[in-house]
């Protein structure tokens, strides 16, 4: 298992890069952001990604030492990102090998942004008193496209109280560039203060 050491003026610079302003990344409650954890494993990735699914399990605060543990197989990785021994995201990473490795770092941005975007879409998704934590991310990726030549766009919500599920995809015309699932689950802000000022 390799450890890895989180300093604040990395998540910052992340948070500025993927544009996510959600409150809980900052001061005074510091909590790292879910996609950070695929942004560990960008660095680790030899292959040229074709799909990629992460399940947030629990959350740390930073700075902080997290672990990643690989379980590499022919055609996908397995993943668990720790924090004191505890698992707080894990999931799978699927490989294409015909298509280009050169892609990928479009690739694993077009999932890190997506969080961002849907704090900036949630009043079509959630009450006023409402927003979301993230439950898991899926992705899949048509070879050859970058998925950043395309736009993102939000489908219609499915679910109940306990997970939402919000359909998404990149768009460039008529042509699918990538699609994928979030799904979340409502919490109130004052909930959300609550849990994340502990």
């Amino acid at each position: 298992m390799e450890k890895i050491i989180v300093n604040a003026e990395e998540v910052s610079a992340f948070l500025k890069k993927i544009k996510d302003d959600n409150d809980i990344h900052k001061e005074p409650h510091k909590v790292l952001p879910g996609m950070f954890g695929l942004y560990l494993l960008e660095r680790q990735v030899k292959r040229p990604i074709s799909n990629i699914k992460i399940d947030f399990k629990d959350i740390a605060k930073y700075p902080c030492e997290l672990g990643v543990e690989l379980e590499e197989g022919e055609s996908e990785t397995a993943f668990k990102i720790l924090h004191k021994e505890e698992e707080i995201y894990s999931g799978l990473v699927g490989f294409d090998d015909e298509d280009d490795l050169n892609l990928n770092p479009f690739k694993f941005f077009s999932i890190y942004r997506v969080g961002g975007e849907l704090l900036r879409h949630s009043e079509s998704y959630f009450k006023d008193d409402e927003t979301g934590i993230y439950l898991s991310q899926e992705m899949e990726f048509y070879r050859g496209k970058n998925p950043l030549d395309g736009v993102l766009k939000f489908g219609d919500m499915s679910g109940d109280r306990k997970a939402r599920v919000i359909p998404l995809e990149y768009r460039l015309k008529e042509k699918t560039m990538a699609k994928g699932i979030s799904k979340v689950r409502p919490i109130t802000k004052k909930l959300l203060e609550r849990k994340f000022s502990r």
